[in-house]
């Protein structure tokens, strides 16, 4: 609408954000959100989880992204190379604080539809929700990655 009738909000003051996948305050903002979730778990949950599975780290993050047609990101799209910026930048904030025996951080595509190849990264969501049942006692959380360009 914006930018449909420019003359009509010239005054308006306004900024253009073409991606946020590294922005500072969306990491910061996904972070804390993150964070929050993790600290939730009590000492015995993630004593539980070690016993069940000591080879693991007791707690893991799942970011899902939304998938794309393989050919896209052959022709150019950035899509995959910010998603996975993304999730490093937030996955080395979050291990400023935990180690990697204490939380293992995962990235999975989900939404492949029709007989094309389509972006595969990691497990899928379903996979990851198997390894969760597998893993008994092992903690999962998922975040959506919302990442639009």
């Amino acid at each position: 609408e914006f930018s449909k009738d420019a003359a009509k909000y010239r005054d308006m003051m306004h900024t253009v954000i073409p991606s946020w996948y590294d922005r500072p305050g969306y990491i910061k903002a996904m972070v804390n959100l993150i964070e929050k979730e993790l600290d939730s778990f009590t000492s015995s949950q993630i004593d539980e989880a070690k016993k069940e599975t000591p080879n693991r780290a007791p707690l893991h993050v799942l970011f899902s992204a939304h998938g794309v047609p393989k050919s896209y990101i052959q022709a150019g799209d950035p899509y995959q190379k910010q998603i996975e910026k993304c999730v490093d930048k937030i996955g080395k904030e979050l291990f400023k604080t935990r180690s990697s025996d204490e939380l293992e951080v995962h990235l999975s595509y989900q939404s492949r539809v029709g007989p094309i190849e389509w972006l595969l990264f990691g497990p899928t969501r379903m996979m990851c929700y198997q390894i969760s049942v597998k893993m008994a006692s092992g903690i999962l959380s998922l975040f959506r990655s919302a990442l639009s360009v």
